[in-house]
């Protein structure tokens, strides 16, 4: 599933290669996909894309002072921005064409992608009781640590749950967990203050640093079909020896998804 670097990065390529393009055609060829504002897809043609941005798990885009598109991919949801002759692939789910030939799209070989379409900014409410985004600037080690202390279960689990912030899924969660250097499995209320500082400090590095990677890529090679995830430290590479200290990386599977970390770094 796309984490906030995979996003951010999705946002960066389309502001680069969409800004100020007009759209020519929009159409939701699957339309269950889009779960809000399905009427107003016809409304996008000739707007010009103005600006593309991530608000947590989700894609959004902007056209001027008219609709905004959210878009959350899910599990199984990919862009595609191709010339417009391309054949389209079976199950896709959304066109949007421009001036400039390219359509991008959405292809989802499971239908689990979630579109939402609003008549203007105004109308994009935040949902109740969100967490801050990992990379919102006004949060501060106090307010994090503030918010562990106020949270059940383990660190790892209450990072994905989107409980304490938002952006970051099961792969980036032991990306940032390792390069903070606590255990996934800590409590999360056991957190000194120190420790919620260098966990604050990881995320922003980690999803920072790795944004620019997967954009670097995505700039040389297209938009992914699948996520780029070479570049990860320890996520799904059990058996292996971790980059800091040599031991074996671990890995333990639970609920369908893999945590990867070292015994070792993070105790």
């Amino acid at each position: 599933m796309p984490e906030a670097p995979d996003l951010e990065a999705y946002a960066a390529y389309i502001r680069r290669h969409l800004a100020g393009q007009k759209v020519v055609e929009a159409k939701a060829l699957i339309p269950p996909v889009v779960k809000t504002g399905g009427e107003l897809v016809p409304s996008l043609i000739g707007r010009a894309l103005t600006d593309a941005s991530r608000l947590g798990k989700q894609l959004r885009l902007d056209f001027g002072d008219g609709p905004v598109l959210l878009l959350h991919p899910m599990i199984s949801g990919r862009l595609l921005h191709v010339p417009r002759e391309t054949p389209r692939r079976p199950r896709t789910a959304l066109v949007l064409a421009f001036a400039d030939d390219t359509e991008l799209r959405l292809w989802d070989e499971r239908l689990l992608s979630r579109v939402h379409i609003y008549p203007d900014a105004s109308a994009l409410a935040q949902p109740p009781g969100q967490a801050p985004d990992a990379l919102d600037p006004a949060l501060t080690p106090e307010s994090l640590w503030q918010r562990l202390q106020n949270q059940g279960g383990r660190l790892k689990a209450l990072i994905t749950s989107e409980k304490l912030v938002s952006g970051i899924g099961n792969a980036y969660a032991d990306e940032v967990l390792f390069a903070a250097g606590l255990s996934p499995f800590r409590p999360a209320r056991d957190l000194t203050f120190d420790e919620a500082a260098r966990l604050l400090a990881a995320m922003r590095h980690v999803l920072q640093q790795s944004a620019a990677t997967v954009l670097q890529r995505m700039e040389r090679e297209g938009l992914p079909e699948e996520e780029f995830r070479d570049h990860l430290q320890v996520h799904r590479r059990g058996g292996q020896p971790c980059p800091r200290c040599g031991e074996t990386i671990a890995e333990v599977l639970s609920g369908g998804r893999v945590t990867s970390y070292c015994p070792r770094c993070q105790p």
